[in-house]
């Protein structure tokens, strides 16, 4: 039986964080190499290291009637298209009723303003 699809993202990862040439098993039937390339040509890797470094803190998720830690775009998984902008401060709204339970509010890693 033919097996479809990618065995090793693990191995992709690896090399594009530390850097490994893979030009040796690159073109073998199940190594991600599309991926590897995006993301070397997308600088994933410096965009992860920027936005940590310019976090001052490190829990990403706060609950829902919880003042805001930090301002900027949130979203919910409570309530479907909930991402919004909320300054620093603010009390995070609560959803009630929601199907999915408690509400966590969960800091969007696209930072920037939808566009109109």
């Amino acid at each position: 039986m033919p097996y479809y699809g990618y065995w090793s993202f693990e191995a992709a990862a690896v090399c594009v964080i530390h850097g490994i040439d893979d030009s040796s098993f690159r073109d073998h039937i199940l190594y991600p190499k599309d991926l590897a390339d995006w993301a070397r040509k997308n600088h994933s890797l410096e965009k992860l290291k920027l936005g940590a470094a310019n976090s001052g803190w490190v829990d990403r998720s706060t609950p829902g009637g919880q003042p805001c830690p930090q301002a900027g775009w949130w979203y919910t998984l409570a309530l479907s298209n909930s991402r919004g902008y909320f300054k620093a401060g603010d009390l995070m709204p609560v959803i009630e009723g929601s199907a999915y339970g408690q509400t966590f509010w969960l800091w969007d890693a696209d930072q920037s303003a939808p566009k109109l």
